[in-house]
């Protein structure tokens, strides 16, 4: 591998190092075609108001949401349809494959997935 091609590994890593967290996951989830004021995604999460504003911020500071102004509220939608298909990629995982990630005690499954997917 290429010093640049490393570099390339790099920077997609740490794009995408934000996904690794269940609250942002589950925003992202709740925010497939549907737009959303914070309120209500709290309830559709079950996130602190305070949780689910830091990830609506985040995501929004990516450029993978947008707010909108609704009348007296505010809702948040995505603002790419592409970005949908981030967290279904994990859907596509065979089940024993997942289950050997999840009991992976290894700080980096993700390397646990690449093995088995070979």
């Amino acid at each position: 591998m290429t010093v640049a091609q490393g570099l390339a590994l790099s920077l997609k890593a740490k794009r995408f190092r934000w996904l690794a967290d269940p609250s942002r996951l589950a925003s992202l989830e709740a925010l497939r075609g549907r737009e959303w004021t914070t309120s209500e995604l709290v309830v559709t999460t079950g996130l602190s108001r305070p949780n689910a504003s830091a990830h609506l911020s985040r995501l929004r500071d990516r450029g993978l949401v947008e707010r909108k102004p609704r009348g007296r509220f505010v809702v948040c939608r995505l603002r790419d349809d592409g970005v949908v298909c981030l967290p279904a990629h994990g859907e596509e995982v065979p089940a024993d494959v997942a289950a050997n990630v999840v009991a992976c005690t290894r700080s980096d499954a993700s390397a646990v997935l690449s093995e088995a997917l070979r």
